[in-house]
């Protein structure tokens, strides 16, 4: 019996041996907080985890009610017809319940004149007529988001380098070429064509404006989910924006400055 309980144990020892032997280790994501993350791998691979990003998502209103034809909609109550826009975001920050931003490694090299590269934040976004998506990379963060705050336009320090000097696809090169404007006044922050009629009509086209008008918009428990891709729904009504405006009565200057009052009152959460 003895002998035979020795032969079974010499048997299951060389069979696991075998198994063994023939297993080949699996490399793969072992982050937690990664979008690829691989509760089989046995050992972590080299620079492939994939963090979550997080897309806010811009509609365009008009008194509460999404309408854009092509390039062009009409803000019914002040009798406009937007004809084209865009503008950007920057310095844009989450905020969780306890009143804390949110860490996020969105970061790409620039270089300036002397070539001398440096890392920065691309905590800013474009939007227009045919752009509603801007993306937020590499967030690490689980929990839900009560606030997010930005502003209208770009941060000096962005504003400062030219097309030609980005290493990357940012959200500077997807701006098309007549938004940049020159070495001297940076980018276009913000540009509106309205027009009431064919004899009145006005271009707003601002650069180099601070300060930058500032957003807050409260969120309703916006939750941003480990090892997830999730998104934010935002709008901009332009009915709030161009609230009291009158081409007939009324200047660039005057509108300009009717147009920077009403900025924050004209963004929301959809």
């Amino acid at each position: 019996m003895k002998r035979s309980r020795a032969i079974e144990l010499l048997f299951f020892t060389l069979l696991l041996s075998l198994i063994t032997s023939c297993y080949e280790s699996v490399d793969g994501c072992l982050d937690p907080e990664a979008t690829n993350y691989d509760v089989n791998a046995d050992n972590d691979c080299d620079d492939c985890c994939i963090l979550p990003s997080f897309n806010i998502l811009m509609s365009y209103l008009v008194d509460g009610e999404s309408y854009i034809d092509g390039n062009s909609f009409r803000v019914s109550q002040q009798g406009l017809m937007i004809e084209d826009f865009h503008f950007f975001i920057s310095d844009i920050s989450l905020i969780d319940p306890d009143g804390n931003e949110v860490d996020y490694e969105d970061e790409f090299l620039i270089y300036d004149q002397s070539q001398s590269g440096e890392n920065i934040t691309e905590d800013f976004k474009y939007f227009a007529s045919n752009q509603f998506r801007g993306t937020l990379e590499n967030i690490r963060y689980s929990g839900f988001i009560n606030e997010i705050r930005f502003n209208i336009g770009l941060t000096e320090r962005i504003n400062s380098y030219d097309k030609d000097s980005l290493e990357v696809n940012t959200e500077l090169s997807k701006a098309p070429d007549s938004v940049y404007v020159s070495i001297q006044e940076g980018y276009e922050f913000y540009s509106f064509q309205i027009r009431d009629t064919i004899e009145n009509s006005i271009e707003i086209r601002e650069t180099d404006a601070y300060p930058l008008p500032e957003i807050n918009v409260i969120l309703d428990d916006v939750e941003i989910r480990r090892g997830f891709n999730d998104e934010l729904n935002l709008f901009i009504d332009f009915g709030l924006l161009f609230d009291g405006i009158n081409l007939r009565e009324m200047n660039e200057s005057e509108v300009l400055m009717t147009i920077i009052d009403n900025f924050p009152g004209s963004f929301g959460k959809r």
